[in-house]
């Protein structure tokens, strides 16, 4: 079996297999066995850090993993991570191990990864190396951790959430014992950051088998998220809601769908909540935001009337067109998200005004009429508002006396 990888990878592979061993691990391996596009390289060798540092001598190399066995190199401004094979013992806090020492074992350094699938070697040498029946594995679609599975929860928890976060992604299945173990070791999980929660759970909502596996495996996430007790607890709406995000791709609709029913009878409510929940889980200011207006704005009147789509563009500006996609997902028919879109295109086409900027009369103007302060801001709005309910054309002079009759009421 022959694999191919960047170049960068093969000069770092061809160096040191000339006097060690060394091999791509991991993601990478499986990715290239499922056509999948990979950004992220794990090369494993024997070499020590020290010799590593001395193959690559004529390269900019990095060393602030050094401890852990891991050195940085930089090849044609692509910096690799190479990593002695290593043996971990002792996990106090059931996340990081307390003893790490190095070793010339492949199949050692192998043992202390997470699943099977992730143990699969390359390098063109030797082709493929498994060593602990991963490409079996793989070829049934199973997760399976490479450990005991009751073992290897225990001594790394995260491990729980990146079996169903792989196998969602992969649309893989997850073997017997190892979902027991999950749930036999669902405790655990309070040793892991909400930062690597988040970071995990933001890779499985807009991962392929989401719905299935948030719903197998609900009362795993409910430790980070007792809310989705609360939203599975309306089995309708829930169910409406997963339905919706089968549809959708981004992970801010996807959000936006799951957490709508927060509050069955407010989206306002649903939309704080949200907010204190996204705080509370590190989720970024954009995300939390958007996620946030979505549900917010769930229920507004949404026609193909073009005065109100015109009002709509000027609340949303440049991301309406985001938020109509929301709402295809959420409750508009298909013929009615294409009607839209469709004078959506005409407004923006014909250059229609929607908004304070394409106003063809501004502040200035205002102050020569004689008004100040919030006088100003009042106004333009008032003349945005009849310009764009189509009362009075956007022009200029006829905007100035459509003002001077406002002054004079």
């Amino acid at each position: 079996m022959k694999l191919s990888y960047p170049k960068e990878i093969e000069i770092c592979l061809d160096l040191l297999n000339e006097e060690f061993e060394a091999y791509i691990v991991g993601g990478a391996v499986r990715n290239q066995l499922m056509n999948i596009a990979c950004s992220d390289y794990d090369i494993t060798t024997s070499a020590t850090p020290e010799q590593i540092t001395e193959v690559f001598i004529n390269y900019r190399v990095f060393n602030s993993g050094k401890k852990h066995g891991s050195i940085g190199v930089l090849i044609d401004k692509t910096l690799v991570e190479i990593t002695t094979y290593r043996i971990e013992s002792d996990y106090p806090d059931h996340r990081h191990p307390k003893t790490v020492s190095f070793t010339d074992d492949l199949k050692l350094d192998l043992q202390r990864r997470d699943f099977t699938i992730n143990t699969l070697c390359y390098n063109n040498k030797m082709g493929l190396v498994d060593h602990y029946d991963g490409l079996e594995d793989f070829n049934r679609c199973i997760l399976r951790t490479v450990k005991d599975p009751e073992i290897s929860f225990f001594e790394d928890s995260l491990r729980i959430l990146r079996a169903i976060r792989i196998a969602s992604e992969l649309n893989f299945k997850i073997d017997k014992d190892t979902k027991n173990a999950i749930f036999n070791n669902i405790q655990y999980l309070n040793y892991v950051s909400i930062d690597r929660f988040s970071q995990e759970f933001s890779k499985f909502v807009v991962s392929e088998k989401f719905c299935d596996y948030l719903m197998e495996y609900l009362e795993v996430f409910a430790m980070f998220i007792p809310e989705l007790d609360t939203l599975k607890k309306n089995d309708v709406l829930f169910h409406r809601s997963l339905m919706a995000i089968r549809e959708a791709d981004k992970i801010n609709y996807r959000l936006a769908l799951l957490f709508v029913h927060l509050n069955p009878t407010s989206v306002i409510q649903s939309a704080s909540t949200f907010i204190m929940m996204a705080k509370r889980l590190n989720f970024n200011n954009e995300i939390t935001g958007t996620v946030a207006r979505f549900i917010q704005n769930a229920n507004i009147d949404m026609r193909n009337d073009k005065c109100l789509i015109k009002k709509r563009l000027n609340q949303f500006g440049d991301s309406f067109l985001d938020f109509l996609a929301f709402r295809k997902y959420f409750d508009l028919s298909d013929d009615q998200y294409t009607a839209i879109t469709k004078s959506v295109g005409t407004i923006i086409a014909n250059n229609e005004c929607y908004s304070l900027k394409q106003l063809h009369i501004n502040g200035d103007d205002l102050i020569k009429l004689g008004l100040s302060g919030n006088q100003i801001s009042i106004t333009l709005n008032k003349l945005l508002d009849l310009v764009i309910n189509d009362k009075i054309d956007n022009n200029k002079y006829k905007l100035i006396d459509a003002t001077e009759k406002l002054i004079q009421k």
